[in-house]
């Protein structure tokens, strides 16, 4: 099931533009991706060349600022992936190719 342009909803779309907006100033090579996987999950993924050489473990802090002060709590509830990732680990990430051919969890 690939995702598509469907996939995007409003929640989607005020994630998309709070980390492009704050993030993507700072890294305009970043690439900012994100679509609704089932009814209550948004994946998130942020390919960065900008990354390399900060550890997997800082990655997510700054994301998250940005998210807890631009996105409603009920809308950041829905996001169980936040995949910070160069565009390096991005081609052999299980996680990178799970966000680009996402498994169906066979709910609505």
């Amino acid at each position: 099931m690939r995702r598509t342009q469907e996939n995007r909803d409003l929640h989607v779309q005020l994630v998309l533009d709070a980390l492009r907006k704050k993030y993507g100033a700072d890294h305009p090579k970043a690439v900012i991706e994100a679509y609704r996987h089932g009814r209550r999950s948004i994946r998130v993924r942020v390919v960065d060349p900008d990354l390399g050489g900060v550890h997997v473990t800082k990655r997510i802090d700054p994301l998250w600022e940005i998210l807890k002060e631009h996105v409603p709590d009920e809308v950041r509830e829905d996001i169980d992936v936040l995949l910070p990732i160069t565009p390096k680990e991005a081609k052999t990430s299980a996680m990178s190719m799970e966000f680009d051919n996402p498994t169906p969890n066979g709910m609505p």
